[in-house]
């Protein structure tokens, strides 16, 4: 178990990731990542019903991580093995396990170790023939009553079956055992016509084989059956460099007497391709010859040649040719005293273990004959069917090398593969119906935790607008970004289509309520908190807040650098909810304004999938009632989105104007965060993107999902930079503000080299909305 641990992949960065620690964080800052976080999901901190029952799950994997994290014993397994070495109770350094531990895990271990070794020494093999007589039917030649000749059973002429096992016995011995068995029809002619008998046999052979040294080796066998025969068998390997290889056998059965053969092999080239081999049989004299084999295997073809000069005379040869990985051609030659024979056929690799084959032979005095087999592994089923018993039958042997070829053909191209692409569609569709639907229980998961943290990320928006040096997350998504990027180009563009047809005095008027608004974006936040409150909770569409006007004419008349300040009061109260700690939330938080329910207007549902209609769809949409009615129309079967929104999940991150994600976690891990592509074919291509205001100027990022981010870049280092000369910069003209404004980008550029300032209108706009439309309406 130890060794199968060790050799499996294992990410062992989600613990840390839940508490957005890294891995040499100290025992301090894990409890207090675990304080924060329990402040927010405990299950106690929530009145409402079906916020306690999300609060509770999200805080079992709060705790679990932090059970494991704060011991440092199960800290240092977790490192090394992951959850695969927790859940199997291994350890990691010195432990003095007592006399007894030690013996029953080494009793396991040598148990298991036993087993194993069985499954894998026995070996088995079979041989299943059936051989079928069919010239008849072919040749129209019926018994009476339109019925075959001898019967039902006049089609079969043999049926044999042979089976053979091997099994290790130590290491050294091994125990064979194998048998045969036969039954044929025959036929006797009667005063009352043809009577059919059948006849059988078989015989059991008993092995032993005892493996000497490396090199040598002795069998002995025992034969029972139709003959009865002893049999001694010793071989020897003379170079194991060239391959050669020498056997000595000597057998002995009654009425025959004593036997005796030899034979070597060896390569007969240094390549190694090309293979020789001579066995000498010296008696019985009824068996005695010489029999000389070669091969050859060059690429794709292999060759193969034998000569037997004896009791029987023949001479065969056989090549292959491997067309593709599939598929292989097949041809035999045979000549002899006991007949002639040409087979051609063809063979088909049908699974990883398993192949068929097809053939045609002609010869004297077999006659026409099809062969079909099929082999799985070392077990083999063998049909030869004579078509004709004689060789010169033209129609059917014509028909036998074109018949079953074309219908092979035509069943393969119109039956079994339209039946293998439906069942592997079939088998892809419900694979894939079972990953989508994973993911979307990740993302629903993702969601509640998003929906628990989402009043504390909005306070703290609040808290960090009021600030100078405040940092405001106006846009986060973890995924595949390329994505990302497509639905939100998409979604621009609707909107500019959108905003065309609104005609130009709606525009104009927009453009004025922005500008009168976003010169006093203080005006929002004077706002009397009970009033606020109580204006939440009642949920007006009719007063509408000065922050929300302001947004919304920066969307669509282009913002300036305050103009989001002015939604930093969207945040609200949710009825039955204990308040966070007073440390966490800040002064400002208790200034937030109303949260507003009216509904924006939205992108038709043909553009689901992007920007906020592809979240939607798997229960993460930024006005999340577009998955619901995704889904009630069907669309439950459609691939997730393989990004989602996190601005409320990284702007719970943010303290005191500053975010850190620690380097080497998978951001998947985080709270209110899950892997939205778990089958990526490339994990890397998983990006974090990250739009936020800070200092009244607007950034965005790209990081890989295992990279660090601290935002904004060097935040510590550039403040005590900033601290002697702050004093005299509200003095500087605006020529040098340029100037250190320049330096201080370039300065982030080198923290941070995926850092970029955001300067487009349309982009600036998008943004602003974005954060607008997360403010009043919510992530979900």
């Amino acid at each position: 178990r130890h060794k199968q641990i060790m050799d499996e992949p294992t990410e062992n960065s989600e613990y840390y990731a839940i508490l957005n620690c890294g891995r040499d964080a100290s025992t301090e800052e894990i409890v207090r990542a675990y304080r924060k976080l329990a402040q927010v999901f405990h299950p106690d901190k929530h009145l409402d019903e079906e916020h306690r029952k999300q609060a509770s799950e999200s805080f079992s994997k709060v705790q679990e991580a932090y059970e494991v994290l704060s011991s440092p014993e199960r800290r240092q397994v977790y490192d090394v093995y992951g959850k695969q070495g927790l859940a199997a109770g291994l350890e990691v350094g010195d432990h003095l396990r007592s006399r007894d531990e030690l013996k029953m895990e080494w009793e396991k271990f040598k148990a298991a170790a036993e087993k194993e070794k069985e499954e894998n020494s026995v070996v088995q093999k079979g041989s299943y023939q059936c051989r079928v007589d069919a010239s008849r039917l072919v040749h129209g030649d019926w018994g009476p009553g339109g019925r075959p000749v001898g019967g039902p059973m006049g089609l079969f002429k043999s049926v044999t079956a042979q089976n053979a096992l091997d099994a290790m016995v130590g290491d050294k011995n091994v125990v064979s055992m194998s048998g045969q068995a036969m039954v044929r029809p025959v036929y006797r002619r009667t005063p009352q016509g043809l009577e059919e008998l059948t006849l059988g046999g078989g015989n059991v052979v008993f092995g032993f084989r005892r493996i000497i040294s490396q090199d040598d080796s002795v069998d002995v066998s025992c034969q029972l059956g139709l003959a009865t025969l002893l049999s001694f068998t010793t071989s020897r390997r003379l170079d194991p460099l060239s391959g050669r290889d020498a056997w000595l056998n000597a057998s002995w059965g009654p009425g025959v007497g004593l036997g005796l053969q030899a034979g070597c092999s060896q390569s007969l080239f240094q390549h190694g391709a090309t293979q020789g081999s001579v066995n000498v049989v010296l008696g019985p004299s009824a068996a005695s010859g010489v029999t000389t084999a070669i091969s050859h295997r060059a690429g794709r073809w292999t060759i193969m040649s034998k000569l037997e000069v004896g009791a029987v005379h023949s001479i065969s040869a056989r090549v292959s040719l491997a067309i593709s990985q599939n598929y292989t051609l097949r041809a035999i030659a045979r000549l002899g005293t006991t007949g002639i024979d040409l087979e051609l056929g063809a063979a088909k690799k049908l699974a990883p273990q398993v192949s068929g084959y097809m053939g045609a032979s002609v010869g004297y005095p077999a006659g026409v004959l099809l062969k079909l087999r099929l082999t799985r592994a070392n077990q083999s089923l063998e049909c030869p069917i004579i078509m004709s018993t004689s060789y010169d039958d033209w129609k059917v042997l014509v028909g036998v090398y074109t018949i079953p070829p074309l219908l092979f053909l035509a069943t393969s191209r119109f039956v079994v593969r339209p039946l293998l692409s439906w069942a592997k569609t079939s088998r892809e569709r419900n694979a894939h119906a079972a990953a989508f639907e994973t993911v979307r229980t990740a993302l629903s998961q993702a969601a509640a935790e998003q929906s628990l943290i989402d009043r504390v990320a909005r306070r703290k928006v609040a808290s960090e607008q009021a600030s100078p040096s405040g940092l405001v997350i106006m846009e986060a998504v973890y995924g595949i970004l390329e994505e990302y990027q497509q639905a939100r180009a998409q979604q621009i563009q609707q909107r500019q289509q959108q905003g065309g047809e609104l005609g130009s005095s709606t525009d104009t008027a927009a453009s004025t309520t922005a500008t009168t608004t976003s010169s006093s974006p203080a005006a929002a936040a004077s706002t009397d908190p009970s009033t606020s409150f109580e204006t939440g909770r009642e949920g007006s569409n009719d007063a509408e807040p000065a922050g929300a006007r302001s947004n919304l004419g920066a969307a669509a008349a282009g913002p300036g650098p305050e103009d989001a300040a002015a939604s930093s009061n969207s945040s609200s109260r949710q009825q039955g909810e204990v308040p966070e700690d007073s440390h966490d939330r800040g002064d400002a938080s208790r200034d937030g304004a109303p949260q507003h329910h009216h509904q924006q207007q939205q992108p038709s549902s043909s553009n689901r999938g992007g920007a906020e209609g592809a979240e939607g769809s798997s229960g993460r949409s930024e006005g999340g009632s577009s998955g619901k009615q995704g889904r009630k129309n069907g669309q439950a079967n459609a691939p997730p989105p393989r990004w989602l929104r996190v601005t409320c999940a990284l702007q719970y991150l943010v303290t005191g104007g500053q975010l850190s994600l620690a380097a080497g976690v998978s951001k998947a891990g985080l709270m209110g965060f899950t892997d939205p592509a778990p089958h990526a074919e490339d994990p890397a291509a998983k990006q974090l993107y990250v739009a936020f205001k800070h200092k009244g100027r607007i950034f965005e990022a790209v990081i890989g999902d295992m990279d660090a981010l601290e935002l904004p870049p060097g935040a510590g280092a550039a403040a005590s930079a900033a601290s002697a000369p702050g004093a005299q910069k509200a003095s500087r003209p605006a020529r040098e503000e340029a100037t250190l404004a320049e330096e201080e980008m370039g300065v982030l550029n080198e923290r941070q080299p995926s850092l970029k300032e955001v300067t487009d209108p349309t982009d600036l706009a998008f943004l602003e909305s974005r954060l607008k439309q997360w403010l009043e309406h919510g992530e979900h």
